[in-house]
């Protein structure tokens, strides 16, 4: 076996099956090249048929690879030419290496002072000089804790409704301080806390809000506090059970009555009617004295 040969055989660029067959040969070969297998013998190694094999061997000839040498009544010789074998590359000429890179000329100096940066547009975004205090007034600020009604706020509370009291307005006020302190997210930062305050009575004013009932008389609805004072102002008492929408009914019915509430109650828990109330067993004496008669008179007679 030439393991030199077998080398070259690898790299040959031919046909797979061609291939086999000619490492097989040089499986068998020696340095030389030369070699005697049977065609029994190349046919187990490559796993081919008789055919097959005498087809490869015939065209290697062609191709200078190798050459047969027929011997009557004894096996042929192979002689595979060790050239033959050399890849293109591995038999070209050694070649120059590629001289070294000259070396360029240093570049000129530069002056430092004309370079083009120099020249450049300025790209960097210049810091903002807008004050901090200004940006968080454009963000808006909550309600602080320690707001109190001052003579401006009354003084807008008048002008939008004349005729809400001192006592009206604080409590307006009261309102607008626990809304807004107990409010979170975005919606509780305001720019202006004046002009929500001047909105919010707009919005009082157009609910009616009045803890005496004037005007129209429907404040007392605004809340549950407004309508315990004028159910107490009419003289009314809440019912055991009854819910604050089924009061300001029962106050609403008893306003369009002229004052007077109505007589039957509009309780959730009703009172118990004629048909539910229990029912007394009759009187049966009578029926009984004038029964016990009427059978004293029928024994007389017979």
């Amino acid at each position: 076996m030439s393991i030199a040969l077998m080398t070259q055989a690898w790299k040959m660029d031919m046909p797979a099956g061609r291939k086999m067959v000619l490492l097989a040969l040089c499986d068998n070969a020696n340095d030389e090249g030369r070699c005697y297998p049977s065609v029994a013998v190349l046919m187990q190694k490559c796993s081919m048929g008789e055919r097959t094999i005498q087809q490869h061997v015939a065209q290697m000839e062609v191709d200078g690879i190798l050459k047969r040498d027929m011997r009557a009544g004894r096996s042929t010789v192979y002689n595979i030419d060790p050239r033959s074998l050399c890849t293109p590359a591995e038999s070209a000429p050694p070649q120059n290496p590629h001289p070294p890179p000259t070396k360029s000329a240093p570049p000129p100096p530069q002056n430092l002072r004309d370079t083009p940066a120099d020249f450049a547009p300025i790209t960097i975004k210049e810091p903002s000089i807008e004050s901090s205090k200004k940006r968080q007034g454009a963000r808006g600020t909550r309600l602080t804790a320690d707001f109190v009604l001052l003579a401006k706020h009354a003084k807008a509370a008048n002008e939008i409704n004349p005729d809400w009291t001192p006592d009206e307005i604080r409590e307006i006020g009261a309102m607008f301080k626990d809304h807004w302190i107990a409010a979170s997210g975005n919606k509780a930062c305001k720019t202006d806390w004046d002009a929500t305050w001047r909105n919010w009575c707009r919005n009082e004013k157009k609910m009616g809000f009045s803890s005496k009932g004037k005007g129209d008389g429907s404040g007392w609805r605004s809340n549950d506090q407004a309508t315990l004072k004028e159910c107490e102002r009419m003289g009314m008492k809440p019912l055991v059970g009854e819910s604050m929408y089924m009061l300001r009914e029962r106050m609403t019915a008893a306003k369009e009555n002229g004052g007077v509430p109505p007589i039957k109650g509009m309780s959730r828990i009703a009172a118990p009617t004629e048909q539910d109330a229990p029912k007394s067993k009759p009187d049966l004496s009578a029926a009984k004295a004038l029964l016990s008669a009427n059978r004293g008179l029928t024994g007389a007679t017979s």
